[in-house]
């Protein structure tokens, strides 16, 4: 588990982190930083929610700050659900924004 802390939180448009997202998507290598801490803040308050689950992403999304561990468990709770099959591709940018910071 390694603490993450983006500082102040900044926000982008849906737009943009699709742009964001599609860029990481199509690159090759994935080298380089998958998504600005930006879009990783607007992906979590996507998801982010009172429920217990949800908390990880909501702590990164208001105060810009978290655990790997948490976030990583967050997402795969969320990649098994049905409900959130249209959000693989923004789950995947996220997970690995998270591992980034696991390795750092």
């Amino acid at each position: 588990m390694t603490a993450i802390s983006i500082g102040h939180v900044q926000h982008l448009n849906s737009d943009e982190v699709d742009a964001e997202v599609g860029a990481w998507f199509n690159m090759g290598s994935r080298d380089g930083e998958v998504i600005s801490d930006r879009a990783a803040a607007t992906i979590a308050g996507w998801f982010a929610g009172p429920d217990a689950d949800d908390m990880p992403f909501t702590v990164l999304a208001q105060q810009g700050r978290g655990n790997t561990a948490e976030l990583g468990n967050a997402i795969m709770h969320l990649e098994d659900d049905e409900l959130f099959r249209d959000s693989t591709l923004v789950l995947a940018a996220l997970d690995v924004w998270v591992a980034q910071r696991e390795e750092a």
